[in-house]
């Protein structure tokens, strides 16, 4: 039932020095650049690579939030003007290709991070990061009681969608002050950490069958302009089965199929340096 996603599937027609890579700056299928300036590990698997792993600035878990600044700091320092990632950003401002940055969730880390990237962009390309289709989001705390675990943005390029199919909150992050932070909800704001896979089924079934219908729209809309990110669980016994029971049902959407192991679609999870190793 779950085979798709274990699938790996090389890549094909890109350009092999800018997919993939051990780094916080990591090139994916379709031109899409995700960018890790989180203390944390994600795990980021498409149909049309595989699954590539985006790592913290310090190469391993990381828990004190001096040691995370310091790494950070250092590692952009290292990046200069013919590395890797730095033609991986050069390239995606050239093309408009999406740049995915996934911020601290600590809000004083954040706050960092923000300084830390769009000094590097400055040095590197005398632009801000608003010169590229780029999306900001980080994991907030859950809202109780949010429904809105689908929630659609304006690229330049078209929609872009986040679905969100984990038990924490995700927040797509502005740098003007005067914008709140938009919220994408978590499945369930009550998570089951200790249900059983039918149950995570059953609740990931019920959570799609109550979908705005609109919803669907959007999510087709943001496959065919190459980029819906689709949030799961860390846990893979919590991870399977909702991704399962989602992709089964949204398949078999109202108005069209939507095929969540298909082009355009990206899966990231958080993962770890210990979890990788084992």
């Amino acid at each position: 039932m779950f085979d798709f996603i274990r699938r790996k599937i090389a890549a094909g027609g890109q350009p092999e020095s800018l997919l993939g890579g051990n780094s916080i700056i990591v090139g994916l299928p379709g031109d899409i650049v995700v960018v890790n300036l989180e203390r944390c590990w994600w795990a980021f698997e498409s149909d049309g690579g595989g699954r590539e792993i985006v790592r913290s600035a310090a190469g391993h878990d990381v828990y004190g939030d001096d040691d995370h600044v310091k790494a950070l700091r250092a590692v952009f320092l290292r990046f200069g003007q013919e590395s890797l990632e730095t033609r991986r950003l050069a390239k995606a401002l050239e093309t408009g290709a999406t740049v995915v940055v996934i911020f601290p969730a600590k809000a004083v880390l954040r706050g960092t991070a923000i300084d830390v990237f769009e000094d590097f962009i400055q040095r590197r390309f005398q632009k801000t990061s608003d010169a590229f289709d780029i999306v900001k989001l980080y994991t907030s705390p859950v809202r109780p009681g949010g429904e809105k675990f689908c929630r659609k943005f304006r690229g330049r390029k078209g929609s872009q969608v986040v679905l969100n199919l984990s038990g924490e909150g995700v927040k797509y992050l502005h740098y003007d002050p005067s914008e709140k932070d938009v919220v994408i909800d978590a499945l369930e704001s009550d998570w089951p950490v200790s249900a059983t896979p039918e149950a995570l089924s059953q609740l990931a079934e019920s959570r799609i069958r109550g979908m705005d219908p609109n919803s669907f729209r959007r999510m087709r809309e943001a496959i065919e302009g190459g980029l819906l990110l689709v949030y799961l669980p860390e846990r893979p016994r919590e991870r399977m089965p909702i991704f399962g029971s989602s992709a089964l049902l949204l398949d078999k959407a109202p108005g069209g199929s939507i095929d969540l192991s298909g082009g355009g679609v990206f899966r990231w999870w958080r993962t770890s340096a210990a979890a990788e190793q084992e």
